[in-house]
């Protein structure tokens, strides 16, 4: 039975990410049972570990510890960032998106026209994995009728909504994270600036887009095979 301080977004990303506790206690040079703790008690690291942790998960450390916000220490250029901001989507490694998939532990939403990121956050493959792992969030896909037949897969716990709309911002969230890829036609996702959002930090931002999400996904039929 799985303890309800565990930290299961870190448990779900070392998985997604293929790294051992093993591996974690070289990389940071530390022992096995204190990685062990960080997974299964909910303990934070110190600073110079947890950095090394969420760099080599390529995620921040709040992401996976979120009691770190409110420390100033841990925020960039002595200043809390309502966002984080990567030139091109293409730059987070594939095994980010797969982080975000396995990490969710209430609700995964995903809007996107974009094979790129589907092929990046590997629906359908994963989705079983994700929604029987211990917390069985609720996934809500919201795709274009193309997409509904190639990606509908028929597991408990997930529901996939088409739009006839143009899609031109791409949404995922995992919980209290986001990441929004912002389009537009002829782009390609990939070569899209991509921005990190946590409700923790920002100013209104994730609560916005969230609502925008909700409201699509409100007006949107229930897809079909």
């Amino acid at each position: 039975m799985v303890k309800p301080t565990a930290n299961l977004r870190l448990r779900r990303a070392l998985q997604a990410a293929g790294l051992t506790f093993n591996d974690v206690a070289h990389e940071t040079k530390t022992n096995l049972k204190t990685v062990q703790r960080w997974v299964y008690e909910g303990r934070t690291p110190r600073r110079h570990r947890a950095e090394r942790v969420a760099e080599l998960l390529g995620v921040e450390p709040f992401w996976l510890w979120r009691d770190l916000i409110g420390n100033r220490t841990w925020d960039r250029n002595g200043k809390r960032d309502s966002c984080q901001v990567y030139s091109r989507a293409s730059v987070l490694p594939s095994s980010f998106f797969r982080q975000v998939l396995l990490s969710a532990t209430q609700e995964l939403w995903v809007l996107t026209d974009s094979e790129w990121l589907l092929s990046q956050l590997e629906v359908p493959r994963r989705v079983p994995l994700a929604v029987n792992a211990e917390a069985g969030p609720f996934r809500r896909y919201l795709l274009p009728p193309s997409f509904i037949r190639m990606y509908s897969p028929d597991v408990p716990g997930v529901e996939i909504r088409r739009h006839h709309g143009t899609v031109e911002t791409s949404i995922v969230r995992a919980d209290d994270t986001m990441i929004l890829i912002p389009g537009g036609v002829g782009t390609v996702t990939a070569s899209c600036p991509a921005l990190f959002l946590s409700r923790d930090t920002d100013d209104g931002p994730f609560d916005r887009f969230a609502e925008g999400f909700a409201t699509l996904w409100q007006a949107a039929a229930t897809a079909t095979p």
